[in-house]
């Protein structure tokens, strides 16, 4: 009888599996990091100084690995990149707080 491989059952695995299956493999890092080129160039302007770049500031997010990679795989199954989770979670928690954004990224309000 031949041994059959064992199958990998690990984070690491796991999300490899979904990467394969999906377009969203590209959404995919090995670090969440906020600031990004695309996040950058892809911010609008807010009306105050409507055509001027605007560079959003750099927020580093200290967590456990295992739930960095649980965030990369829920956005990978959403087909959206790990940053719009924590966006939508902060939005979430600054609306609950009586603090309602309508985009984080121009500061605008309801």
């Amino acid at each position: 009888m031949s041994a059959q491989p064992k199958k990998a059952t690990g984070m690491k695995a796991k999300l490899a599996e979904i990467a394969a299956k999906s377009d969203a493999a590209k959404s995919i890092r090995s670090v969440i990091d906020i600031d990004t080129e695309k996040d950058r160039s892809a911010a609008a302007p807010s009306s105050k100084n409507a055509g001027t770049p605007k560079t959003l500031p750099k927020v580093t997010l200290y967590a456990h690995a295992e739930v960095l990679t649980a965030i990369r795989i829920l956005a990978a199954k959403d087909g959206v990149q790990a940053q719009e989770i924590l966006r939508r979670a902060v939005k979430a928690y600054l609306t609950e707080r009586g603090e309602p954004f309508t985009d984080l990224t121009t500061g605008e309000r309801p």
